[in-house]
């Protein structure tokens, strides 16, 4: 019989789900020396790095092109983000502003390489953390030319491999032979690295965050990764390899079934309907949120587009964006939030001052609203790009009235200019706001006055009623959407919301709590914004469940966590 405990096993952070029973194959890069002398001739090493820069692009566009060719498009369009990287201004130009100090051309990237990621790492939002191994990838490349090196071969590897690395670049994934991978556990990286995401594409395993993986396994050996539960055994037996080759056969079986509700509605069996739309962080993100069947962007996140730069980007860089997402998204609704920087996401040029409780201080639409040449650039990108699609702006952290009143003065400001100006946009995009501390819960029935829409934003939502920092392990249990306090909350927010004739929707984490699923759909909240990859298990649950068997005066009343809990088990 198959026991686990029998087994010596590795955990990680489950990535992608599904199983894998293959052989490893451990991958690292190879130790490169960085030269820390000073160069003598400026000329000499600027010319040397344009050219080592023209021969990068060059590499990009090679792997761009058979990317399109043979991936699907939000995998290739990685590749396109890494072209658009190597050409950005202020990446070259801070580059060769070090060279101009006499650094080598290698050091003055790496340098420029360790700012970026530094930045991005440091990071407490997951999604932009991950995005340091695209400045890492791109600045590898750069290294690897200007000190000549060749690109290390993993283009011929054995059936049925298991990739075991330290970290792996979309380089480096693009450049396996795919069809014989069947699985990544990789030491570091999590939800939103390119390999989860690649891996989640190709509906292969892969767990982050194993320690010391590289060290615990070696080439040709036999495991097996269990994607499902983030564990991988090692030199499994034969009764291990049953066991798991039966669930495999039921995991083929659950995926072709979810499949099966694309285009279907969310529907419950007493015919109550649910919308359930993505949160998406990029331009690369809306071709997951279609293929996994979104009705719409519930929540399109917007500092990726201020971060890895030395100045905010412009009105047009945005405009580009903000109009792609709308223009893919085919008259679906796009919830756009504005510029949400401070709390976790600091970036280096709006000058934020550190703070002792960031999260209390200077974030989000406080610094907007005094930052107005910043904020105005934005808005306008936004209202003009309404014209392509069917964009609505949200804007988050709003606590006071005023600042309500104040955001959308600015909205109606620029809107009167570009009427002067001829400018074509939306007349009647929507403008909404999002409901995440205790003061929008407690004000929700004024703010409904004035917007057109709520989002609940549960996470900041749970962490400012619970005053429980979700990060701090110690206080982690009461971080919960099961108190009593984020039930009512949410509720008062959803009558304050219906009492105004306004939609009310939920982004967070909550959003795909299927056990909280029934509480939404009573309290009247009938859109959910989840992950790509959560939709269809989502959509299955909502469609074989039934909204009259709870009752929500028990639940409303309930003074314990644990009451919640027994009457959701019911």
């Amino acid at each position: 019989m198959f026991k686990l405990s029998h087994y010596n096993i590795l955990k990680g952070q489950k990535a992608s789900d599904g199983i894998g029973i293959g052989t490893v194959c451990v991958y690292e890069d190879e130790k490169v020396r960085i030269p820390e002398d000073p160069i003598l001739s400026i000329e000499d090493g600027l010319s040397q790095f344009q050219s080592g820069h023209r021969q990068a692009i060059e590499e990009i566009d090679a792997i761009y092109r058979k990317a399109k060719a043979t991936l699907s498009d939000e995998e290739s369009e990685i590749f396109g983000a890494h072209k658009m990287m190597v050409e950005d201004v202020e990446y070259i130009e801070a580059i060769e502003k070090r060279i101009k100090e006499h650094m080598h051309p290698a050091k003055a990237v790496e340098e420029v390489k360790a700012y970026f990621v530094n930045m991005f790492q440091g990071l407490d939002n997951a999604y932009f953390r991950e995005r340091a191994l695209d400045v890492a990838d791109v600045s590898n490349r750069l290294i690897r030319i200007l000190l000549g090196l060749k690109e290390k071969d993993i283009s011929h590897l054995p059936n049925e491999t298991i990739i075991v690395a330290k970290d792996l670049t979309p380089s480096d994934t693009m450049r396996m032979e795919k069809e014989k991978v069947i699985g990544f556990i990789i030491e570091r990286g999590g939800l939103t690295s390119h390999t989860a995401i690649i891996a989640r594409t190709l509906g292969i395993p892969a767990i982050m965050g194993v320690q010391d993986a590289t060290h615990h396994m070696e080439d040709g050996q036999t495991i097996i990764i269990d994607g499902q539960d983030g564990w991988v055994i090692l030199n499994p037996d034969e009764a291990a390899k049953e066991h798991y080759h039966l669930l495999m056969k039921t995991i083929e079986e659950e995926e072709s079934m979810l499949r099966a509700y694309v285009g279907k509605k969310a529907k419950t069996l007493n015919h109550m309907t649910c919308s359930l739309h993505a949160n998406i962080g990029s331009v690369e993100d809306v071709a997951v949120a279609l293929y996994y069947d979104a009705e719409g962007i519930g929540l399109f996140r917007t500092e990726l587009l201020y971060m890895g730069k030395e100045q905010a980007p412009s009105e047009e860089e945005q405009f580009i964006i903000y109009k792609e997402v709308a223009e893919q998204m085919k008259g679906k609704e796009v919830t756009i939030r504005t510029l949400d920087v401070g709390g976790d996401k600091q970036i280096a040029y709006l000058n934020i001052q550190q703070e002792e409780n960031p999260f209390l201080g200077y974030r989000a639409i406080r610094y907007c609203l005094d930052h107005q040449e910043l904020f105005k650039t934005q808005l306008r990108a936004l209202i003009r790009a309404s014209a392509y699609g069917n964009i609505q702006i949200m804007f988050p952290m709003i606590t006071a009235y005023e600042e309500l009143i104040e955001a959308k003065a600015m909205l109606q400001e620029i809107k009167e200019e570009l009427d002067r100006a001829g400018i074509a946009y939306n007349h009647h995009m929507k403008v909404g706001m999002m409901i995440e501390t205790p003061a929008s819960v407690i004000l929700a029935d004024q703010f409904a006055k004035e917007v057109d829409f709520f989002s609940i934003g549960s996470n900041d939502l749970i962490q400012y009623t619970m005053v429980a920092d979700r990060m701090n392990t110690q206080v982690q249990k009461l971080y919960s959407p099961y108190y009593p306090a984020i039930i009512r909350a949410i509720h008062q927010v959803a009558k304050a919301a219906i009492a105004n004739h306004i939609p009310v929707s939920i982004c967070g984490e909550i959003a795909s709590d299927h056990k909280l699923t029934n509480v939404w759909l009573n309290m009247g909240i009938h859109k959910l914004s989840v992950i790509p990859s959560g939709l269809l298990k989502l959509k299955h649950h909502i469609c074989h469940m039934h909204t009259d068997n709870l009752h929500m005066d028990q639940l409303l009343q309930a003074n314990t966590r644990e009451e919640i809990i027994n009457l959701l088990d019911k």
